[in-house]
Order: structure tokens, then C-alpha cells, then sequence
């Protein structure tokens, strides 16, 4: 027969069996296999994966909830937990589902760490912004109003897009809660819409600080001397040598690199103008090199593993890894070694600013940026163009930065 849904179940009256399960095969939908009572029975999912599940009431609603897998719950086991439910049921112990904490790390390990191992750490971070009586509280009683409370305080304390962005993962989490059938409904739409900006910058595309002056930069790069985790040291002053993004930096791996010929070829998928299946060429300068020699002792394990990755087997470097190492420098570095405000991203500006203040041609420079030339014509441009003219220009940068942390100006 077909449940409400129309995807089979199986029919009503008889009980299951462990040869019933075993023999279940995964379909192109999923299905369900129907136990005899309290509700209970077995989901089998496309992947093959099959999951306990019962239909019960959470908050005074009707709902479905996972109670374990299969064949790490047994048949047995699956009855006996759906038994000792249902009597606490009938005991007028209302099932009040897991805690918000809990829910939420079953839904990092069921769907977000299917994604990147970096997207399960910033969810986990900015899930950890809640306050502990909010995350240990049941799900189900968990208000609307409580998690807005919580939300304004987030930004009270720390910023409006860090609270804007905890609500995008709670609005994820709750939807998954639902999905799961953990929950009957949730109090977590559209949270966003709780929100009220500090200021009209908080609704406009903002500047990326950048350090301009050459006595700014020659303090950035002595502070970067002194992070003390040679991962991050290097990535920085990798980045900085080199001008490109942060993300083609962390997703790089030794296949891009031509040792023999001093170039970095990323691959369109991995820049900002993939859409255009453009690769992009970095020519090397000589501290650059270094840095990859220093690094090939660490971490290469073949051309496919990452050249930068973090302590996180194959994983790449989190997101916010070098401008929080950016922050804490001017945190606690003495206020006469103290770099400038900056962000990692604004690298590239610094870049752009000295070099045109070098007098090296426009188009050179726009180019080894990668930024997109506004006329067609011009953008449909060979990524070998001007190659010789970029690598004269990246060393000269590299011994000019090199320069500027020698000297205190």
C-alpha cells in the first residue's frame, strides 16, 4: 500500500522481521516499512542508509522523530524504545525531543559535514554564540521570542552580520529539525527579519580595509614575522607576495605549481571568474618559492593534497583563519609595532596601491590582479598576456616588501 505521500510502505497487520529489513533495498525514493504498533518504523533512504523513526507528539503537535539506525539499533531495541515513548505518553510524560545543542550537532554530522569540513566549523562557531541555557533547552519548547532575545544580544555584544548570520544557520537548523520530523513546527522563520542594522553601513557592500603607505606595510610584514603558527605565518606572507584571493590560496594544491618554470596556474574553479573557465597564472617570485619549499617539507603528501591545509586531515584552512591572526596582532603587539587595520583581502589593495605608485603599467597589474576588464573586447585577453612584464613586476614587489620590513620609516 501507499502512505500520504504515495511512496510504499508496507502493509498494515503484519510485524517486521530482521530478514524483512536485511532484504529492504534502497530505491529512487525513499520508503518506509511499517512496524505493528506505538507508531514505530524503518525509513529506507536512496543511499541505502535506513533510520528507526516514530510518530509521536512533540509540543502538544503531531511529529516524527529518529530514534536510531539500523543495524545499530536493532529490531528489538527499536521496539523497546518505542514502547517505553509510548507509555510515557500515556503517563502524561510528554516527549519534549532533544535539546537545541543536541539537535543541532546531529544536524552537523548528518548534512553539514557532508559539505566542507571549514562550513562545519563556522556553523559550529556561530551556533556557539547562543547562550548555554538556550542551546541545553528542549527544542520543542523553544520560542520565537527566546531566540530573538538571544539574537539581539549577539549583536549587542558582537556585531549585526555576525547576529544576521547565527539566524541563517538557526532558520537551517530548525528546517532540518522539521525535515527530520523532529519537530511539528518551527519558531525560526525567517529570523533575519528580527534584525534591525546598527547603521546604514550594515545594509551596503563595505571597503576592505587595506594598509596603503610603505611605512604601514613594512609594520604589517614585521608583524607577520611573529605569528608563531608557521602555517598561518607562511599563508600570510604567501598571500602577500603573491596578491591573489584568500580562497584560491586555501583550496591551492602542489598540482598547480610548475616548480621548473616558477608559475602558479589556479584553475578557473577555483577563482572568482570561474564562469568564465579563465585559469590564472601567478609567476613566482623567489620569496614566494620559498615559502613552497618550506611548505613542501610540511605537508606534501601528493600533487592532490592541499599545500596549505589545516590541522584537520584534508581539510583546507578556515575562512577567518588569517584576518583573526590579522586581528590578534594589533591586539597584542605593542602599540610602535602594531601593523595597521587591515583584512586579508586587502592585500590586493596594497598591491594595486604600490605598484601603480611604482609606475608599472596598468594593464600589467590589472592583469596579475585578475580583475575583469569592463571592455569585452580587452577582457578576452590569453592568460599568458604580459607574462613577462608580471614576472619582472612580482619580484621586484616581493624585494620591495622584503625592503620595507628592513626599514622602519
Amino acid at each position: 500500500m501507499l502512505d500520504r505521500t504515495g511512496k510504499k510502505k508496507k502493509a498494515d497487520g503484519t510485524p517486521l522481521t530482521k530478514v524483512t529489513i536485511d532484504q529492504a533495498k534502497p530505491e529512487a525514493k525513499a520508503y518506509v516499512l511499517a512496524d505493528t504498533a506505538n507508531g514505530l518504523y524503518l525509513r529506507v533512504y536512496p543511499s541505502g542508509l535506513k533510520k528507526w523513526v516514530i510518530r509521536t507528539r512533540i509540543g502538544g503537535v503531531e511529529a516524527r522523530r529518529t530514534i536510531g539506525r539500523y543495524p545499530d539499533m536493532s529490531l528489538k531495541d527499536a521496539r523497546i524504545e518505542a514502547s517505553n515513548i509510548a507509555e510515557g505518553l500515556l503517563n502524561g510524560r510528554e516527549l519534549r525531543g532533544p535539546s537545541l545543542q543536541q539537535l543541532a550537532d546531529r544536524w552537523l554530522t548528518e548534512f553539514v559535514r557532508k559539505k566542507t569540513p571549514d562550513e562545519e566549523y563556522i556553523k559550529r562557531l556561530r551556533f556557539s554564540y547562543f547562550s548555554a541555557a538556550l542551546r541545553q533547552k528542549p527544542c520543542a519548547d523553544v520560542t520565537r521570542r527566546e531566540l530573538v532575545v538571544d539574537l539581539k544580544r549577539i549583536q549587542k555584544e558582537h556585531s549585526y552580520k555576525t547576529a544576521q548570520r547565527t539566524a541563517t544557520i538557526v532558520t537551517g537548523l530548525f528546517a532540518y529539525a522539521l525535515d527530520e520530523g523532529v519537530l511539528g513546527k518551527s519558531p525560526a522563520g525567517n529570523l533575519s527579519r528580527a534584525l534591525i542594522p546598527d547603521s546604514p553601513e550594515d545594509t551596503e557592500q563595505q571597503h576592505f580595509a587595506a594598509v596603503t603607505d610603505p611605512a604601514g606595510v613594512g609594520r604589517l610584514m614585521r608583524a607577520i614575522d611573529t605569528v608563531s603558527t608557521p602555517t598561518t605565518r607562511l599563508a600570510l606572507l604567501f598571500v602577500m607576495y603573491t596578491f591573489v584571493r584568500q580562497k584560491e590560496m586555501r583550496q591551492a594544491t602542489w598540482a598547480e605549481i610548475d616548480f621548473e618554470k616558477r608559475l602558479w596556474i589556479i584553475p578557473a574553479s577555483h577563482t572568482k571568474r570561474r564562469q568564465e573557465q579563465r585559469d590564472h597564472v601567478v609567476p613566482l617570485s623567489r620569496q614566494a618559492m620559498a615559502i613552497l619549499e618550506t611548505q613542501k617539507t610540511r605537508s606534501f603528501t601528493s600533487k592532490e593534497a592541499l599545500i596549505f591545509p589545516s590541522d584537520i586531515k584534508g581539510a583546507q584552512l578556515p575562512k577567518t583563519l588569517l584576518l583573526n591572526a590579522v586581528k590578534t596582532l594589533r591586539a597584542t603587539l605593542p602599540e610602535d609595532q602594531r601593523p595597521p587595520e587591515t583584512t586579508v583581502h586587502g592585500f590586493r589593495a596594497t598591491a594595486s596601491t604600490l605598484l601603480n605608485g611604482m609606475g608599472f603599467p596598468r594593464d600589467v597589474i590589472e592583469r596579475q590582479l585578475s580583475h575583469k576588464e569592463r571592455d569585452k573586447v580587452r577582457n578576452a585577453y590569453n592568460r599568458f598576456e604580459y607574462i613577462e612584464e608580471r614576472t619582472e613586476m612580482m619580484q621586484i614587489y616581493a624585494d620591495y616588501l622584503d625592503k620595507l620590513k628592513r626599514t622602519k620609516l
